[in-house]
């Protein structure tokens, strides 16, 4: 979200950012979580903490929909306080269509306001393929808004054939390149260095990479990097037990972002090894570091990548 707004801003477009979640603050101990203080979090950033739903059970219409309607009365609060302090837009654009998208056209409805919807959330084709699920919510947000985007162009066929909503273009996230961008690192030309990020599991296909690094043991002097939430390490001590091929393993947390330019520009191959991905934003950071990629076929990252005709429409879009 934070190179969204650097690129709207750097294109002279004014922006600010409405924040209802638990990105933030936590909601303090035996206070009420829906009523909560805005707080200006920084130039043109408001914020406000509310419970999120964390179980499946609750991404159902009867659960989700109670949950929903108290956040679209806590984000009409926070549009009017964002109208007081910088006036009216011109445009209300959500990253999500629920909560973010539903509500922004809400609100867009009842201010006569063009809304954008922008999809990169991996769960909606899970949302959208039971009637008990989400997507009468989501079908209810496209008759009002003026545009749906997904993130990448399989993502954005993978939605049109879910037949929720009629029309899918494609706007891929964008990418800071004055922060990812070629580097000066020094690389070690006798060891082939290999970075990923992502949590371990077997979605992000965490299994996938190690059994084709263990395939290459004796064959090249490789190491590997992986910057991820390590909470799911135990499930691959087949492999992490391997004295000679965890050595060649390190894992890190979460870092800022400039540990991760170094990172990228000291590295010879970015993969992506997913089962199913909506894009692959560190993909096209490290890309943007000068890194060469290697990804499965998952759905999405494939599609982002120059000179790939696997999608009608990247196709059509590249032709020209």
């Amino acid at each position: 979200m934070l190179a969204h707004i650097s690129l709207l801003k750097n294109s002279g477009i004014e922006t600010y950012v409405l924040q209802l979640g638990a990105d933030g603050e936590p909601v303090p101990d035996g206070s009420d979580p829906w009523c909560q203080p805005v707080r200006l979090l920084n130039e043109g950033h408001l914020y406000v903490p509310v419970p999120v739903p964390s179980t499946g059970y609750q991404r159902t219409r009867f659960f989700y929909g109670r949950w929903l309607n108290r956040y679209a009365q806590r984000m009409q609060d926070l549009y009017d306080e964002a109208v007081d302090l910088w006036g009216k837009p011109d445009l209300l654009h959500a990253h999500v269509s629920l909560p973010a998208g539903y509500v922004a056209a809400k609100i867009g409805e009842a201010h006569d306001l063009p809304v954008i919807v922008q999809e990169h959330y991996s769960g909606f084709e899970s949302d959208v393929r039971y009637p008990w699920r989400l997507g009468g919510f989501i079908r209810e947000m496209a008759t009002t808004i003026s545009g749906f985007y997904a993130v990448s162009p399989g993502y954005a066929e993978r939605i049109r054939r879910t037949g929720t909503i009629n029309k899918v273009e494609v706007l891929p996230n964008p990418i800071d390149t004055d922060l990812f961008a070629p580097g000066q690192v020094q690389r070690n030309e006798d060891v082939f260095q290999i970075v990923t990020t992502g949590n371990m599991g077997r979605l992000k296909g965490t299994d996938l990479l190690f059994k084709a690094l263990s395939r290459l043991m004796g064959k090249i002097d490789w190491r590997l990097t992986l910057f991820c939430d390590t909470s799911e390490k135990a499930a691959f001590r087949r492999w992490l037990s391997d004295g000679a091929f965890a050595r060649r393993v390190t894992l890190h947390g979460r870092v800022d972002q400039t540990e991760l330019v170094r990172a990228y520009s000291g590295s010879d191959l970015y993969v992506v090894s997913s089962r199913l991905e909506t894009a692959n934003v560190s993909m096209l950071q490290a890309m943007a570091c000068g890194v060469p990629v290697v990804t499965t076929a998952c759905g999405a990252p494939e599609t982002l990548i120059d000179g790939n005709r696997s999608d009608p429409l990247w196709e059509k879009q590249h032709i020209a």
